[in-house]
């Protein structure tokens, strides 16, 4: 048997707990995580609770919200165990390599979990992209999901600390976008839409230049009507969408326009299944665990490097180099 350890609550009750429970080798072991303060840090007897919770795990798989990760994520490498953590990992790149310093002090394996590199379709839409002369990429995700959680206190919380949209969609396209071959160099326009000032955006549409030459172009939308998460490719001769709610891959001549969204029945729709594929690796033998092909730390760097350029280009209105682009 693999043991592995999940938070209690939030997407890890709602995505991971389900998903790992139909593994038949794994046991989900949820644990209550101890409440980080304003300054990042954890009472001290809390954390004495919690590595003797975390005795035994074969892995951690941490869905606390970005705000948490550094200190969550430190006691449990700390207390000797690998961690697949939610993305973005931190609220940036500092915090990403705090973590994996961390790791590396105690010889703990330490990835992030942009799960959507394990979906069939992805991995189809990499090689296309990889065999062809892309001229442009349109990654589009928009999340009927959202709606039922829009308004909650929780939410904008979250948003306000690093969460929201950004992190837990756009997030996911960027490394996508990576993935796909596609290095943002310069974000050439970034546009937002929010209730106000105070709130993080709950749609954000990035315009970037990629240092091949391609444009990139990716639509994270936290309250849409209807679930699109799809992947453009457009090429000299023709333009393929690469439908993840449906299934399947169409033509289509209008970059701009995706394929048609419906209401997905289904909890997390294509996140779950995208997770699950990512499982069926990780845990493919009993006792075992391969996080080798799982997102690592120059991965989750690079994504906080885009994520930050983007915040300047929106809050600027001008363009901006993205930090450590090749």
């Amino acid at each position: 048997m693999t043991t592995v350890g999940v938070t209690r609550t939030g997407v890890s009750a709602r995505l991971h707990v389900p998903v790992l429970t139909a593994i038949p080798h794994v046991t989900a072991a949820p644990v209550r995580l101890p409440r980080v303060a304003e300054n990042g840090t954890v009472d001290g007897g809390a954390a004495d609770r919690l590595s003797t919770a975390l005795s035994g795990l074969d892995l951690f798989v941490l869905g606390s919200p970005p705000y948490c990760h550094r200190a969550h994520g430190g006691l449990i490498l700390q207390a000797g165990i690998p961690m697949l953590c939610e993305k973005p990992a931190g609220l940036d790149a500092g915090e990403a390599e705090e973590l994996s310093v961390m790791a590396s002090r105690h010889r703990r394996e330490f990835r992030v979990n942009y799960q959507l590199r394990f979906d069939p379709l992805v991995r189809l839409a990499r090689e296309f992209a990889l065999d062809s002369k892309v001229l442009a990429r349109v990654i589009v995700c928009r999340s009927g999901a959202r709606r039922s959680r829009a308004n909650k206190p929780s939410w904008y919380w979250n948003s306000a600390l690093g969460g929201g949209v950004t992190s837990s969609l756009l997030s996911h396209l960027i490394d996508t976008a990576h993935f796909l071959g596609a290095e943002p160099a310069v974000m050439n326009s970034v546009r937002s839409r929010q209730k106000s000032d105070m709130q993080a955006p709950d749609k954000i549409e990035v315009h970037a230049h990629c240092s091949d030459g391609s444009s990139l172009l990716l639509v994270a939308d936290g309250l849409a009507e209807e679930t699109i998460l799809s992947i453009g490719i457009r090429t000299a001769t023709s333009t393929t969408y690469f439908d993840l709610v449906r299934g399947g891959i169409a033509q289509n001549p209008d970059l701009r326009n995706p394929l048609h969204g419906h209401l997905d029945p289904r909890p997390f729709g294509p996140w779950r299944a995208a997770f699950t594929h990512c499982m069926d690796y990780v845990l493919a033998e009993p006792g075992k665990v391969n996080l080798g092909r799982c997102a690592d730390l120059e991965d989750a760097v690079r994504v906080h490097y885009v994520m930050s350029a983007a915040y300047s280009c929106l809050r600027d209105g001008n363009a901006v180099a993205v930090r450590g682009a090749r």
